[in-house]
């Protein structure tokens, strides 16, 4: 993946691809909130495969600078690392976290 890609790129553009093309996790009741500290807040329905600037309840929330976040998903930095420094907050169930890392990484 080249680097030039924007945290808001990603997910307005790449992440909804993602969810259509066959992700594990499609179809699945997962809601993720992405909140990109001065870019914004997206809603990832794996349901339904779409992404939204609003949500209800969610199951994972992931929180990070733009550059931290890029950084996780284009493989620079692990997200153990990203928790371990500080650069990645994410709160929900150990097991969704895991699944949404996985599919992430491979978007």
């Amino acid at each position: 993946m080249p680097y030039t890609t924007t945290a808001e790129q990603f997910l307005d553009e790449k992440l909804p691809a993602a969810l259509c093309d066959g992700s594990p996790l499609r179809g699945q009741p997962y809601l993720v909130k992405f909140v990109i500290e001065g870019v914004g807040t997206w809603f990832a329905d794996f349901a339904t495969g779409s992404v939204a600037r609003e949500g209800g309840l969610v199951d994972v929330i992931v929180r990070a600078r733009p550059r931290d976040f890029m950084a996780v998903i284009e493989g620079r930095m692990s997200p153990q690392d990203g928790l371990l420094t500080g650069r990645l907050h994410l709160a929900g169930a150990v097991s969704k976290i895991s699944a949404l890392m996985k599919v992430l990484r491979h978007a």
